[in-house]
């Protein structure tokens, strides 16, 4: 059922190319450097290589587009709610009342459909992410905890181990189950508990071996997974923080243009050139200093962050589920809070009269600890919806079956917990939050993409009057205007950019074009040539420049640079053809 519904949100999705510039665009172009056989650059990772290594092969395998990574993120999506389904019915067999046991199959049904009209688990495992991969990996090493009653056995200890390090190159936040792994793996009897831990602990080096020997022998860089860390953890822990990724000022929201930024203001701080591992120090060691600056308000940020994590409101930075509902390509479904309200409310009960739910209580509350450094996401809670749900139904069970033994008490439990319930996932966040929201600019640049340039410009005029100094939202503003011919106006929308941030490339790049639109040939030249300075690596800015040069009439420059844009991406058929046209006029 779930794969069915997706399929039919694929095919529907397959007429409308969304905006790909932020982490999906970043996903994208790594897999495509490694679809054509440029495995490293020679530096520490920037993000967990995992996903983009499988975008890449299956590209490699199928070609480009993306209906070969969406086809199959769609049944691991289904595998979820499989997952789910039996992990409910496993459970809930141990019950005692043979009337529960009798409603198991329509419980397990009932969390499947649940799973299948999940908001999140909808978009995700239709966008270029790693979220579903991410929720599958996670879900499934908690459920083999829950279910699995058998004691483990060094060579299943070894693959447990290698699966778990093999879902840190996926999410992080996958290592938060170690300890409950090794729990696991304790409960076993005599000479095999130790084999085990041993079998465990080579496990997770192996798995997560494609990350750190990479790192130890190519990129020569002490990191373990990712160079993001440090960078991520300041984000979430600088002075101007709200528990939601809101960008220091300086900072563009991308993966892409975050790394950028971490690199260049880093090294600007310490005046020398930083490895990525060294940058990621740096923003690391700032983030303790703006914590120890201020304990009581980093204690408060924690607090604000637990809310966050369990509250209705939806931060989602990938923009994905406002864009799809703009494009009317989102069928009403349950958000995040129908399956979080419930789980808190009824958790307790699942606990109490099933010890099997306890272990996947447990594996989401150790994720939910493991995403307090940081910032709360959509994308990074959800990786805990499956074990919620399952918390969810089976605790719904179980207060039935308690009600029924002992009303009074189950009442009053129930009020405590529906209470408690009730304040984390319910209380209004706070008005600067809800303004942080990209909704209305996803929304807007989705309809853009579409090319509805009416409608994304009446998203786009409530964004700016929420957002007057926020960089991206004028440089969407100057792409519409540029659409509609206002090439005055785009010029301007574009230097409010610029004055905003000055290192803003995509800016640059496109006041570019604006002057190329009027065949204003030195202004050109001027705003490709800063891109290309800021960003020497950016194909796209040595083509627009070989285009301006050519305007103008400098061929021989023109020819360097369309030719370094060909060096730098061989793939793109308008590089090549700009570069074969130039050498035709120059010969």
């Amino acid at each position: 059922m779930v794969v069915a519904l997706r399929f039919v949100t694929l095919f529907g999705s397959e007429t409308t190319e969304l905006p790909a510039d932020g982490d999906a665009g970043y996903y994208g172009a790594w897999a495509e450097r490694v679809a054509r056989g440029e495995w490293t650059d020679g530096q520490a990772f920037f993000g967990l290589p995992l996903y983009p290594w499988f975008l890449g092969v299956l590209r490699w395998l199928s070609g480009p587009g993306s209906f070969a990574p969406l086809f199959v993120q769609s049944l691991a999506d289904g595998l979820i709610a499989s997952l789910i389904s039996s992990a409910v019915a496993c459970i809930l067999q141990d019950a005692p009342d043979p009337k529960l046991r009798r409603a198991v199959p329509a419980f397990s049904i009932l969390a499947s459909a649940f799973w299948a009209a999940f908001v999140p688990a909808s978009v995700f495992s239709m966008t270029l992410i790693p979220a579903t991969f991410s929720a599958l990996a996670y879900f499934g090493i908690a459920r083999w905890c829950a279910i699995n009653s058998r004691p483990v056995k060094p060579i299943g200890a070894l693959g447990l181990g290698g699966a778990l390090g093999m879902a840190g190159l996926l999410v992080a936040n996958a290592l938060a189950l170690a300890p409950l792994v090794a729990f696991r793996v304790w409960q076993c009897r005599g000479a095999d508990r130790s084999l085990s831990f041993v079998g465990l602990t080579l496990g997770l080096v192996l798995g997560t071996s494609p990350a750190w020997a990479y790192h130890r022998f190519v990129a020569r860089e002490p990191v373990l997974l990712s160079a993001h860390g440090g960078i991520n953890f300041y984000v979430g822990n600088f002075a101007g923080a709200t528990g939601y990724p809101v960008m220091p000022p300086g900072f563009r929201a991308s993966q892409r243009g975050m790394m950028l930024d971490a690199q260049r203001m880093a090294e600007t701080s310490v005046g020398k050139n930083l490895t990525r591992a060294e940058a990621s120090a740096f923003w690391t060691a700032r983030a303790w200093e703006e914590i120890g600056a201020d304990r009581t308000r980093w204690v408060r940020l924690l607090g604000t962050k637990v809310v966050n994590y369990w509250n209705a409101f939806s931060f989602d930075d990938t923009g994905t589920i406002a864009a799809w509902r703009a494009l009317s390509l989102l069928p009403a479904g349950l958000p995040f809070a129908a399956i979080a309200f419930p789980a808190l409310a009824l958790g307790i009960f699942a606990f109490a009269q099933f010890p099997r739910a306890r272990w996947l209580g447990a594996a989401a509350g150790l994720h939910f600890l493991s995403v307090l450094p940081v910032f709360v996401t959509e994308r990074y809670r959800f990786v805990s919806a499956p074990s919620l749900l399952v918390l969810a139904f089976v605790g719904g069970a179980a207060c039935w079956q308690s009600a029924l033994a002992r009303p009074r008490w189950t009442l009053i439990v129930a009020i405590v917990t529906t209470s408690l319930a009730t304040f984390l996932v319910f209380l209004p966040r706070s008005e600067a939050a809800r303004n942080n929201r990209s909704d209305d600019y996803s929304a807007a640049r989705a309809l853009y993409a579409a090319g509805q340039f009416a409608e994304s410009a009446g998203y786009l005029q409530r964004v700016l009057e929420r957002a007057p100094r926020n960089p991206e939202v004028h440089l969407l503003d100057g792409n519409l205007r540029l659409e509609a011919n206002d090439v005055a106006g785009a010029r301007a929308a574009f230097r409010r950019v610029l004055s905003l941030d000055p290192n803003h490339v995509r800016a640059w790049n496109n006041l570019g074009l604006a002057e190329l639109q009027s065949a204003s040939w030195p202004a050109a030249i001027e705003a490709f040539s800063a891109a290309v300075a800021l960003e020497p690596g950016n194909a796209k800015s040595h083509y627009l420049l070989a285009r301006a040069l050519a305007g103008a009439g400098d061929r021989n420059a023109a020819l360097r640079e369309a030719t370094l844009a060909v060096t730098l991406a061989p793939a793109s058929a308008d590089f090549q053809s700009l570069r074969s046209q130039l050498e035709g006029q120059n010969r």
